[in-house]
């Protein structure tokens, strides 16, 4: 209602300006000048008039949202959207809790197995050292020495299969 009042006086501040013209152009100046003044009481009404009419609806709409932002619903949506995002979050984090879990209990096993490779290539080794000792007078220096390096060689590459393949070969010479 008031945007229709507010542009009737617009139109009709838009028909005096033209009357106004038309009365100066005849010589009237005094009435002209009435015509420009009410013509311009009325234009600045009318755009006064139009922006209240604009600032209330404004308001009108920033009343019903804050009003259904701020309602029961709303408040019961927003904490359904906040416990609904926690249980994902919680749920990633247990999800990636496991994943760090079995990562490191596979990490340790194997660090448990490289020193238990690495302790039985040991024994192994030892083993082989001490039949060699018990063979020396048996066999030949130089095929001793090859034995000795060939040994050696098998635990600085932690071959297993080597180091038993060396140790059947020796229990062969028995």
């Amino acid at each position: 209602m008031l945007v229709r009042i507010a542009l009737l006086l617009l139109s009709c501040a838009i028909m005096l300006f033209i009357v106004m013209t038309g009365l100066f152009n005849f010589g009237f100046r005094l009435l002209a000048e009435l015509m420009r003044w009410i013509a311009a009481e009325s234009l600045l009404v009318g755009a006064l008039l139009l922006g209240v009419a604009g600032l209330a609806q404004l308001l009108s709409v920033l009343m019903r949202h804050c009003r259904s932002y701020f309602s029961a619903s709303a408040n019961q949506q927003r904490q359904l959207w906040y416990n609904l995002t926690k249980k994902t979050h919680s749920e990633t984090q247990f999800r990636l809790k496991i994943q760090q879990i079995h990562y490191f209990a596979e990490l340790k096993r194997r660090r448990l197995l490289a020193a238990n490779n690495a302790k039985q290539s040991a024994q192994l080794c030892k083993c082989i050292q001490r039949d060699l000792k018990r063979l020396r007078p048996t066999l030949p220096a130089e095929q001793y020495r090859q034995l000795q390096r060939q040994s050696k060689a098998c635990l600085r590459a932690a071959d297993m299969q080597a180091l038993i393949q060396l140790q059947q070969q020796l229990n062969t010479y028995q």
